[in-house]
């Protein structure tokens, strides 16, 4: 027999997916915020893609840090399309995979996804442990100060020595400020829009 598989996921698992706005997309069936939002809505924050719609043109580069499972990583990698390119950044190694995982499953060649965190200078993080299978705000987690947990690399933005850069997406927890000091050179060269978190 030929044809689509309907996806099936294990119902003991912690990951659930529906399908949304931008296409399939994986989530953890216990997240607060996103992962209700996607099963409830089939969106999250529609507005601020609506924004970038506005401000992003076929061909563009993305910076976005604190990409999270993807739900705007992969309407960034439509928007700027094949010639375009996103580099998302997600410290968290669950949540990366199921960014991954909504990368694969909409065909977005144009993104390249590291597991590290922005900052001031390049160095390292512990990254705590989350357990999965338990209700949280997975996308609302602060990294900052962490002394347990999986070392990461915190990179800076000016080292990565990006050709262009049209837009540099921030939602990293209050780390936002280093990130912004470890790109002084490249905001300053390449003069890409900013749209970063304040909520501290």
């Amino acid at each position: 027999m030929t044809g689509r598989l309907q996806a099936t996921l294990p119902a003991d698992g912690f990951n659930d997916i529906a399908m949304c706005r931008d296409g399939p997309m994986l989530y953890n069936r216990h997240d607060q915020y996103i992962g209700a939002s996607l099963r409830q809505y089939g969106e999250y924050c529609q507005g601020e893609i609506d924004l970038f719609a506005k401000v992003l043109s076929p061909g563009a580069t993305v910076v976005e840090a604190g990409a999270n499972i993807g739900v705007h990583t992969v309407a960034l990698s439509k928007l700027t399309g094949p010639q375009g390119a996103v580099v998302a950044f997600e410290p968290q190694r669950l949540v990366l995979q199921t960014l991954c995982a909504n990368l694969a499953l909409n065909s977005c060649a144009n993104v390249h996804a590291l597991q590290a965190g922005l900052g001031a200078m390049a160095g390292q993080m512990r990254v705590p442990p989350f357990p999965p299978d338990r209700p949280l705000n997975f996308g609302g987690v602060s990294l900052m100060g962490g002394e347990t947990g999986e070392a990461v690399a915190i990179k800076t933005l000016d080292d990565m020595d990006l050709p262009a850069c049209a837009l540099i997406k921030l939602d990293i927890e209050g780390m936002e400020v280093d990130a912004l000091y470890g790109a002084a050179r490249t905001i300053k060269t390449l003069r890409p829009l900013l749209y970063v978190e304040n909520d501290r």
